[in-house]
């Protein structure tokens, strides 16, 4: 979801891994030149998921690499079944109240919910976002609370998931 963590996280998980890193959504404004912000713009949602999908098959999978994706990534596509064919995947929570503290000082930044009014407008929107992709978080292979991450226990974990 918006706001957990997943890059600052992702970028510490790919150091303590040994592994390469990349963030999707920065991956998809180098490529195009723009802002996620300016691609949803343009080419509303459903044009960015399009250009979402496209950059996901285009990165090296076949090396060790800790990916981070937009929160909707996985709910578009049928994207969550190709990280999951390819790799292990972390579901990284985070309750709305936490969220929305967190992105209520870059709302403008984020497109789905930049047309919110305060805080709790924001919070019942991001509950609301959590609550339509939740089908899609709960294929990961691992679901963890990153508000309290706790690094020894996701590394055992990972370290005892099946597959790669």
């Amino acid at each position: 979801m918006m706001g957990v963590g997943k890059t600052t996280i992702g970028k510490k998980l790919a150091v303590k891994l040994n592994c390469g890193f990349i963030d999707l959504d920065h991956f998809i404004e180098q490529e195009g030149e723009k802002t996620i912000s300016q691609l949803f713009s343009e080419k509303g949602e459903s044009g960015f998921r399009e250009i979402e999908f496209k950059a996901l098959r285009a990165l090296n999978l076949d090396q060790p690499l800790v990916v981070s994706t937009g929160g909707g990534t996985p709910c578009f596509h049928k994207n969550a079944e190709f990280m999951l064919e390819r790799g292990l995947c972390i579901w990284l929570q985070g309750e709305a109240g936490f969220l929305a503290s967190r992105l209520s000082r870059k709302k403008n930044e984020r497109p789905l919910v930049e047309s919110s009014l305060d805080r709790e407008d924001l919070k019942r929107k991001l509950e609301a976002l959590i609550e339509s992709r939740k089908t899609y978080y709960g294929m990961a292979n691992l679901n963890i609370e990153a508000l309290h991450l706790d690094w020894p226990e996701l590394l055992s974990q990972i370290e005892l998931t099946p597959g790669e």
